[in-house]
């Protein structure tokens, strides 16, 4: 291995675990959740090639939307800092994303003519029904519970701006 190929190597391993760590950590949600985003559209991409409706500007768009729904996981990890509600909102979030592509992906295989076990289908309505209560709960734990304030004067600008 040369010089110039273990550089590469360090950026990118430094560029992953930097985005992990703004993920809020390598663990099980968040290592699901990506493995099932790309399941959803490996088994899309087959879907649509036996439906012969391959596009890739379809392909780029679904790229697009797997991209944000780990935007919006970083989101999460964002709010769970500020409210203080440790990791709530982040695993939630993961939960939602992991059921919405579960779902899709035993669409997209009933579609290719694959029997779907019913268990999975449960697991995963199950998981969305989870995801339902525990949003309601954080709405009323920390945003209820808490005195959280959005309006800022023109002195907290000022404040923030002279530190």
């Amino acid at each position: 291995m040369n010089g110039k190929e273990l550089a590469v190597r360090g950026v990118i391993g430094a560029a992953l675990t930097f985005i992990s760590q703004q993920l809020g950590g390598w663990d099980t949600a968040i290592q699901t959740l990506v493995v099932f985003l790309i399941l959803d559209m490996f088994v899309g991409i087959l879907n649509a090639g036996k439906k012969k409706e391959v596009s890739s500007s379809v392909g780029f768009w679904g790229v697009v939307k797997k991209c944000l729904c780990l935007v919006l996981v970083y989101m999460a990890v964002r709010l769970d800092i500020l409210t203080n509600a440790n990791g709530l909102v982040r695993v939630t979030v993961i939960y939602f994303f992991v059921a919405t592509e579960g779902i899709s992906i035993l669409e997209n295989c009933g579609e290719l003519g694959l029997p779907i076990p019913a268990i999975l289908l449960d697991i995963l309505k199950k998981m969305q029904d989870k995801v339902d209560a525990d949003t309601q709960t954080i709405f009323t734990t920390t945003f209820e519970t808490e005195s959280i304030e959005f309006e800022t004067t023109a002195e907290d600008i000022a404040d923030d701006e002279e530190v």
